[in-house]
């Protein structure tokens, strides 16, 4: 016997009545949707019994209509079918019906052959080895979903979500809708956004997750395609994604693309390796005028380069995870951008299944070189647990390095993620950690930070400082009682900073307690100068209803001190419930203290690396065997560069102070911070020195390998240029010791001088020689050496490119070793012997740099 069920909806939807886009339909061209029908059908019917079934339905005022009318003549299919019926403007209503018969009849396979009991009530028969779900099914094996309708570009647009699902394999088509011109209901258009596909094989543990999205119009100014594929088996899992877009604006086109995947080995005995270092997954990819957004600390767990698509949920897919739903969330960390490009490779590997990372190298090129190495951690206790049972203790940890070129900064900052906790998940420890270095050629090159769990709170942090959280625990211990502890250590150019605080609190309605506790401290690390603040405190307040108000009665006993120094002194003050008071003990105000030189000397490197030389251009190899100390340089220009610890005022080059810089950009005075004596101040500030960085270059020869060294050099068209850094305040600066406000750099101070050699020139000199230098010499007439009618004989001189080889091989030659051995003793026993008779065994190496060229090449004996 077969059952029909019917479900009939009168929604009366139109686009005039949709938000904004009411406000956008032309007068006359309204669409409305006025009925929606649904009939199930347990079992076949032929068109007789549907006949039968039309008018009873008719009797209770649910006539199947126009979808009657289509199956009347060829009965009815088991299965699921439907009929909407819509009206366009001022023309007649129409009905678009939806036939599936046969292609639904997966909705009730499972139904008892003898039954026939309503699809409510139906359960899946449960197939061997596979998990079945709890709940019937509720739909056939085609869905309908992310209904859409829209006007958009003079078109009214219905779209749809539609999938098929046959014996676990799902194919979607995402977005696929009509497009309707209301001028010109006859100018209708086919669109699709995109295609899915699933494969779910419970049973052998596989699944695959798929989805190719378009978007922007085929062939138009702007065009993307986006894909991702997941495939799960029980030994590895792999992924991949990716996208491609072309853009057109003002006739100039951008093509950007990018392609990532990875595979990791599945279960606690996937992967290679031993157990401390065991690789579980890597991962590969680049992209070609794309940008990648680096995530924010919070992020990295869920950033698609470091956890590749295995964790779709992360990247807001929901769950069960929508591929379509990961792609668009892509957009947020990958965007085009021309000129730009980047490759990245990760990896995954455990550590005696204990702890599990995650880390990506990244490296961006185009306008800047950026380098980046992101990952996560995870860290698990105990190793072996039952199934479905959480660890004690999860502690898991986000982390980023970076090094950019343009910003001149290397950094590497890390954070406890909010899924770690300790024991318990209602103890959760917090906090990070940050150390960033700025190098040249960034404005604040030569400062840093190192910090443990963020900043004294006296502390005018520099926005380009990272904001980092302290480090402690927050434990909800029970309903009633809650604890914090939390601390920091942080070193930069002006101070040390370390502190802490501890906070445990009652409540429990109208009674409330707590406990306090503090610590700050602040050490100037170049004069010694200190600064402390403490404090405890405990008290219980209590809300009582007197009458028709509540009053509040609190007590609280505490103590709060200030200590600075040297020398000692500060202000205890004291909290006894309504009584306040304040005790002042040793030095009347914060310390000023001036250092000795000796003692700021101690600071800085040690004299043999207080200053350095350094070649920037022109040097030569070094000869194997020779003094390393000794630079070879070539002919063609040289450039050296000095540096030293401590700036400099004045940059001289000899001792007669040539070659100035342009005085305009110098420094005007250099201040020693730690050691200007507070009593020893000018009307508008600290004194400051003059301090004269001088390079000396003198004349040297060496022989035998003694060097001597004569008069300085002629310096001629020597060139100096300034080298100039930012230097720490704490160090340099005018302020007061112990200060931690301002920017803390003193910029552009002189930190050495690179001096530029000029190789020979005789471009536009003319040669001259003293009179009388040049003479003729008058001879004889008689027979002449040279006859002028005599033409050249001999072998003509060859050009080639392997005259400084074959020397080299006539040079090693063992017969011509012996030969110049032979020679030398006979030049020795003539008494015009050469004081040396070095070997040539290195002369093939040295030949390069005594023959800039290839020389002319004639055989010997010619």
């Amino acid at each position: 016997m077969a059952r029909i069920l019917v479900v009939q909806v009168d929604p009366k939807i139109s686009l005039t009545e949709i938000p904004l886009v009411g406000e956008l339909v032309p007068p006359g061209f309204d669409f409305t949707i006025t009925e929606a029908q649904l009939l199930y059908c347990t079992a076949k019917m032929t068109p007789t019994q549907l006949n039968t079934a039309s008018g009873l339905l008719a009797e209770v005022k649910l006539p199947l209509g126009g979808l009657g009318e289509a199956l009347a003549g060829k009965g009815l299919e088991r299965g699921v079918n439907g009929r909407l019926r819509y009206q366009l403007g001022t023309l007649p209503p129409e009905s678009a019906l939806i036939l599936l018969g046969k292609s639904s009849q997966q909705f009730n396979q499972n139904l008892p052959a003898n039954k026939g009991a309503p699809p409510e009530s139906v359960a899946p028969t449960p197939r061997p080895g596979s998990e079945q779900p709890a709940t019937p099914r509720a739909s056939g094996p085609l869905r309908l979903g992310g209904i859409r309708l829209a006007l958009q570009g003079g078109r009214i647009e219905a779209a749809a979500d539609v999938s098929l699902t046959v014996s676990g394999l799902t194919l979607t088509a995402m977005g696929l809708g009509l497009k309707i011109n209301p001028a010109d209901p006859t100018d209708v258009g086919i669109d699709i956004r995109g295609i899915g596909l699933g494969l779910a094989l419970p049973a052998k543990g596989i699944a695959l997750d798929g989805a190719l999205l378009h978007t922007g119009a085929f062939g138009g100014d702007k065009e993307k395609y986006e894909g991702l594929a997941l495939l799960t088996t029980p030994a590895v899992s792999v992924s991949l994604m990716g996208r491609y877009a072309r853009t057109t604006t003002n006739n100039t086109s951008l093509t950007s693309m990018f392609i990532f995947g990875s595979a990791s080995a599945e279960g606690p005995t996937g992967g290679f390796g031993p157990p401390p270092f065991r690789v579980k997954g890597i991962s590969l990819g680049g992209g070609y005028n794309t940008q990648v957004k680096l995530p924010r600390l919070d992020q990295v767990t869920s950033f698609p380069l470091v956890t590749g698509a295995q964790r779709l949920s992360d990247l807001g897919a929901g769950t069960p995870p929508d591929p379509a739903k990961a792609l668009q969330a892509l957009d947020a960390f990958i965007v085009p951008r021309r000129g730009e490009n980047w490759f990245a490779a990760g990896l995954h590997w455990t550590t005696f299944e204990y702890a599990d990372f995650k880390a990506v190298a990244l490296v961006e090129f185009g306008d800047d070189l950026l380098v980046s190495l992101l990952g996560v951690g995870d860290f698990t206790f105990p190793k072996v647990r039952s199934p479905g049972q959480d660890p004690v203790t999860l502690v898991e940890i986000a982390a980023e390095a970076q090094y950019s070129h343009r910003q001149g900064l290397m950094s590497l900052t890390a954070q406890l993620t909010s899924n770690s906790y300790v024991v318990t998940k209602e103890c959760k420890p917090v906090g990070g950690l940050a150390a960033c270095v700025w190098l040249a050629p960034s404005p604040y090159a030569g400062d840093f930070v190192f910090s443990v769990g963020g900043y004294h709170p006296g502390f005018t942090k520099p926005a380009r400082y990272p904001a980092v959280p302290r480090i402690g625990i927050d434990w909800a211990i029970s309903n009633e009682v809650m604890l914090r502890a939390q601390a920091y250590a942080t070193v930069t150019p002006h101070a040390f900073m370390l502190g802490g605080s501890l906070s445990v609190t009652y409540s429990s309605g109208a009674l409330r307690a707590w406990l306090t506790a503090h610590l700050d401290t602040l050490i100037d690390w170049c004069s010694g100068t200190y600064d402390v603040s403490l404090g405890i405190s405990m008290g219980v307040s209590a809300s009582v209803k007197v009458l028709f108000a509540h009053i509040t009665v609190s007590v609280e006993v505490g103590v709060d001190v200030h200590m600075y120094g040297p020398p000692l002194g500060g202000t205890a003050r004291v909290h006894l419930w309504f009584i306040s008071f304040s005790l002042h003990f040793g030095s009347d105000g914060p310390p000023q203290r001036a250092v000795a030189w000796k003692d700021f000397e101690k600071q800085l490197p040690p004299p043999q690396k207080s200053l350095t030389l350094n070649a920037v251009s022109g040097r030569q190899p070094t000869p194997p065997g020779d003094d390393d100390t000794v630079w070879y340089v070539g002919t063609h220009g040289f450039t050296f560069a000095s540096r030293s610890a401590v700036p400099a005022t004045v940059l001289t080059l000899g001792e007669q102070g040539a070659n100035k810089p342009p005085p305009e950009n110098a420094p005007e005075k250099l201040y020693i911070r730690p050691i200007t004596d507070p009593s020893n101040r000018a009307p508008n500030g600290p004194k400051g020195h003059v301090a004269c960085h001088t390079v000396l270059v003198k004349q040297a020869t060496r022989k035998s390998g003694v060097v001597t060294v004569g008069a300085e050099v002629d310096y001629g068209k020597w060139e100096i240029e300034p080298v100039r850094e930012s230097g720490p305040q704490a160090l340099w600066g005018r302020g007061a010791t112990g200060s931690a406000e301002g920017d803390g750099l003193v910029k552009d101070q002189y930190v050495g001088m690179e001096v530029r050699v000029p190789g020979p020139s005789s471009k536009g000199e003319q040669l001259a020689t003293v009179p009388g230098a040049l003479d003729t010499i008058s001879i004889k007439d008689g027979p002449r050496p040279l006859d002028p009618a005599v033409g050249a004989w001999g072998p003509v001189p060859l050009r080639t490119d392997e005259a400084v080889c074959r020397i080299k091989q006539k040079a090693m030659n063992p017969r011509t070793d012996a030969r110049r051995v032979q020679l030398y003793q006979t030049l020795c026993e003539l008494g015009c012997a050469p004081d040396t008779n070095d070997s040539p065994d290195t002369y093939d190496m040295e030949i390069d740099r005594y023959l800039t060229a290839e020389p002319l090449y004639v055989p010997a004996g010619g």
